[in-house]
């Protein structure tokens, strides 16, 4: 049986069982039979769409279905998009958790530790921009090293940050621009509570026009006085608008046409991105940093810092918001 096929079936299945838990005559027996064809269904379909990735999630796989059974009640001939969308959510979490479980964080020796150190305070009492290719090489001089040795140091021990904090995260998951801020705010993005829900998708949407409020007020701090300096900014408008579309396409809340408009007209939005989304084209972050002629380090390190900005914004909102 083909992918089709299944999905197909596996609508048909669903339709049964929901049709059995409105029934005034409903039969444990037939609706315990029902769930057991509707997950091998399911499981035979997972196989087929994400190959080798669900031998690690197991569990999360079963705990979906169950969930998307008592969840689900709306648009029943569209249950194959409602389930597929809340599986690709849960076996990334799943095979993230393992990657990150395999993974040894870096031990900086000491000595490079301490020059790191003293690396970090340079920048910070001079005013210096690390990502900034200038003041590198500027603060290279002053250590009496090369251009290759401080950017080394510099990935060094932001690969340890990065895998620190994954380390120390609740649920090892990466960081995420809308994850963080709805975290924030006691709301969370759930495929299976709000795909059909039209009042919470406006609430959602609410949230997001928040969250964009913000980015927006962070972004156009970004000085622009000098050409590196205008470049820059536009390569952090690339990047973010690059992990917007990543993240807002997964979460399956709102369709390519609603996301469009939703960031058409923020300024710190790379509108050619957009035309690419619209032409089903998400950029990988490489492919960003190849643009301006970075690397993948680079990319990640410069939007790591703009992502802890925007977290120290909330963190103030936060604190404003307990104290009234």
């Amino acid at each position: 049986m083909d992918k089709n096929q299944l999905e197909i079936k596996i609508n048909k299945t669903a339709i049964d069982i929901f049709s059995l838990k409105k029934s005034d005559d409903f039969d444990e027996s037939e609706y315990k039979t029902l769930f057991i064809k509707l997950s091998d269904l399911i499981w035979r379909w997972v196989k087929i769409t994400f190959g080798k990735k669900v031998e690690n999630a197991s569990v999360e796989i079963m705990q979906c279905i169950k969930r998307s059974i008592s969840s689900y009640n709306e648009c029943e001939n569209e249950y194959i998009k409602y389930i597929s969308a809340s599986l690709k959510i849960e076996i990334e979490k799943a095979n993230r958790k393992n990657q990150l479980s395999e993974m040894e964080l870096i031990k900086i020796p000491e000595k490079k530790q301490k020059k790191i150190n003293q690396i970090l305070k340079y920048a910070e009492r001079y005013g210096k921009n690390l990502d900034s290719d200038n003041d590198a090489k500027k603060i290279a001089s002053v250590f009496n090293l090369n251009d290759f040795e401080i950017r080394e140091y510099l990935q060094w021990k932001y690969q340890a940050e990065v895998l620190q904090n994954c380390a120390n995260s609740s649920d090892n998951e990466e960081y995420s621009l809308i994850d963080n801020f709805v975290s924030n705010h006691n709301y969370t993005f759930s495929p299976e509570k709000n795909f059909f829900i039209n009042d919470e998708k406006l609430e959602n949407e609410k949230k997001l026009e928040d969250l964009f409020f913000l980015i927006e007020s962070l972004y156009l701090k970004e000085k622009e006085n000098t050409e590196n300096q205008k470049s820059a900014k536009q390569y952090l408008s690339s990047l973010i608008t690059r992990q917007l579309l990543d993240e807002l396409s997964k979460v399956n809340i709102f369709d390519k046409e609603k996301i469009c408009e939703l960031l058409d007209k923020k300024d710190f939005v790379d509108k050619s991105m957009i035309q690419s989304f619209k032409n089903n084209k998400i950029s990988t972050q490489q492919e960003v940093a190849a643009w301006y002629n970075k690397d993948k380090t680079d990319a990640s390190r410069k939007l790591k810092t703009f992502l802890q900005k925007l977290q120290e914004k909330l963190s103030t909102i936060e604190k404003v918001d307990s104290s009234v």
